[in-house]
């Protein structure tokens, strides 16, 4: 009689053990090699081995720039609707749903109030992981938010740009957001009234 015996290993389903490695190991594009995903995080979305950049994901970007904790988001409420009621391969609606939750992001704009060496400044990234930064009527909307709130407080305001243009599904909603964003912030190039 064995003192012991030897059971075999359980095995996981395919997907449980994917699940498991998923986000730990990263390839790099230009060089095929393959490294640790938090080596990647530490040099800032920078490949170690051979200088590529990975794509800096948009909250990762302003805490870079920004003071620590000094970010306070505007505008989150603001959801874009379909006055059109495009549909092409999926509803609008539905699109902007799946966007969402596969980009962690409710919009391809995300704005606010921060603080950059100490000096307040309105702030706004474009995410273009959501439906490629395009610019829809919310996205303008915010994106003429970020010009008032530096006009208005007398501060400056930044943009980290990553748009693919105007959004299809909202036509000529989208198209009037470009106009109203760049005359807001032509405007807030003026000399300050005071």
């Amino acid at each position: 009689m064995a003192w012991y015996h030897k059971v075999p290993a359980p095995k996981l389903p395919a997907q449980d053990k994917r699940a498991r490695l998923e986000g730990l190991w990263i390839k790099c594009d230009q060089c095929g090699e393959i490294i640790y995903k938090q080596e990647v995080e530490r040099n800032l979305e920078v490949c170690p081995k051979c200088g590529e950049h990975f794509e800096l994901p948009v909250r990762r970007r302003l805490d870079l720039v920004l003071d620590p904790g000094s970010f306070v988001e505007h505008d989150r409420g603001l959801e874009s609707t379909d006055p059109l009621q495009f549909t092409d391969s999926k509803r609008y609606r539905d699109r902007i749903r799946s966007t969402a939750k596969g980009a962690g992001e409710s919009e391809a704009f995300v704005s606010g109030i921060g603080r950059l060496a100490g000096r307040e400044v309105s702030i706004g990234a474009f995410h273009f992981g959501f439906m490629g930064g395009s610019m829809g009527s919310v996205v303008g909307e915010k994106v003429t938010r970020i010009f008032e709130r530096a006009t208005d407080r007398r501060i400056p305001a930044i943009i980290f740009s990553a748009s693919g243009g105007a959004r299809m599904q909202e036509a000529i909603f989208s198209l009037m957001q470009m106009a109203k964003s760049r005359s807001r912030g032509r405007s807030s190039d003026s000399p300050a009234r005071g």
